[in-house]
């Protein structure tokens, strides 16, 4: 878990997220996640950074323009993060991927296919250099100035990632998410095992006992990475297995390179017994994202406008 500042450009932010990466790898790590929208270094680049006051709209815009290019199907044929289907952000940490044998969840402001509001997004790249899985946020932080500019994602994914100690399934979730039960439960019905979540907030006792409840109460492991240093955000970056045992938690308001063991063999015996996975009844899956069943997911941005819309 990559405990990081935001840095005042894209060009430092990848510097800073890259040395970083490089250190976790040194030390043995398998995965590596970063906190969210790290091209951006979440709001830190819009002017009106953490402030729901005054808001300079062109200033909002400009950092819409910010966002990256990334395009993906899980059925494609060509899963590589190269040419024209990913900007310079995501290939740089595919690349990265590839040189450390790690696999790198890459958070980022994400280009609309088509045009349209950016969505904050993550790009999971495995030990090979091969993007995964593409996860856009479903529960949007509309209390965020910036963010409310983007367009919530539809859907969650898990996919399988051949580590270094063996394959794995995995789900992520971006900061807000995990707030509310729904998402965790639904990619444990999907077959996760770890949750992987880039975050962006001040991480309280509450959230932290609610991260760790999330993995207790679908068991999972779950592990999340979010900025720290000197920004109005204090790090706590954790992990709790799936019993809801902590694994780790960062140092408050400070930089730091945040390691979790997990024990596969473990967590895999915990899913299986009564105590575990096996006790849980299948659910059915809400509709998220559906405005017509689901209108708390009609908000609006700065300028009054759905925020799917500019």
């Amino acid at each position: 878990m990559l405990q990081l500042s935001p840095q005042p450009n894209e060009s430092a932010l990848a510097d800073h997220a890259e040395t970083a990466a490089r250190t976790a790898a040194a030390r043995g790590a398998d995965v590596v996640i970063m906190p969210e929208m790290m091209n951006v270094g979440y709001c830190h680049l819009c002017p009106s950074s953490f402030d729901h006051g005054d808001a300079s709209i062109r200033g909002l815009y400009d950092w819409t323009a910010r966002a990256q290019r990334c395009d993906f199907s899980p059925t494609s044929e060509s899963k590589a993060c190269g040419g024209d289907n990913a900007s310079w952000f995501v290939r740089r940490f595919a690349a990265l991927a590839k040189e450390l044998g790690v696999a790198i969840q890459v958070s980022f402001l994400r280009e609309a296919p088509g045009g349209g509001p950016p969505q904050n997004s993550v790009a999971i790249v495995d030990r090979f250099g091969t993007m995964r899985m593409l996860y856009s946020k479903v529960h949007t932080a509309v209390w965020s100035q910036c963010e409310t500019m983007t367009a919530p994602g539809d859907r969650h994914y898990v996919v399988e990632l051949d580590t270094a100690v063996g394959n794995v399934t995995v789900g992520a979730m971006i900061c807000a998410d995990r707030e509310y039960p729904e998402s965790p439960r639904i990619l444990a019905e999907m077959g996760a095992e770890v949750l992987l979540v880039s975050n962006a907030c001040v991480l309280t006792d509450w959230h932290l006992a609610m991260f760790r409840t999330r993995a207790w109460a679908n068991a999972v492991v779950v592990a999340m990475a979010n900025y720290g240093g000197a920004v109005p955000l204090d790090g706590r970056s954790c992990a709790y297995d799936a019993s809801g045992a902590e694994l780790a938690v960062g140092p408050t308001g400070a930089e730091a390179i945040v390691m979790a063991n997990v024990n596969l063999t473990a967590l895999r015996e915990h899913r299986s017994s009564t105590a575990g996975h096996e006790r849980l009844r299948p659910w059915p899956t809400p509709a998220l994202c559906d405005p017509v069943k689901n209108p708390a997911f009609q908000h609006v941005n700065p300028l009054g406008r759905p925020t799917h819309s500019m």
